[in-house]
């Protein structure tokens, strides 16, 4: 991004910024997340095509064998078939509004 200073001393931007709020989608997984057995990997990520989310946040929260970023929206950890049919709403947020995804871990054949 390149800063000019104009002829009133005002200062602007030339470049692109993406403002409003945040629209998120999980990359590589739609409504579900499958895995094969216990221990599996999971790795979660968000991408985000809207405003810069200031903050994420995720509902119910994660089990012990997961971790959720704050700072990302991340979902990373290990498998157990505890998790099947565990549902989670991840959210992102910044001044402009709000933008939610659900994500459902469940077992494949």
């Amino acid at each position: 991004m390149k800063i000019e200073k104009t002829k009133k001393n005002i200062w602007v931007s030339k470049g692109t910024a993406n403002f409003g709020k945040p629209s998120i989608s999980a990359i590589g997984v739609k409504d579900y997340y499958f895995f094969s057995s216990d221990g599996d990997d999971v790795n979660i990520t968000f991408n985000n095509r809207g405003g810069y989310a200031t903050s994420w946040s995720i509902s119910p929260n994660v089990p012990n064998n997961l971790t959720f970023d704050k700072n990302s929206g991340k979902i990373v950890g290990k498998t157990t078939d505890r998790l099947t049919g565990l549902s989670f709403k991840v959210t992102a947020k910044n001044g402009y509004g709000t933008n939610s995804e659900n994500v459902t871990l469940n077992k494949g054949i």
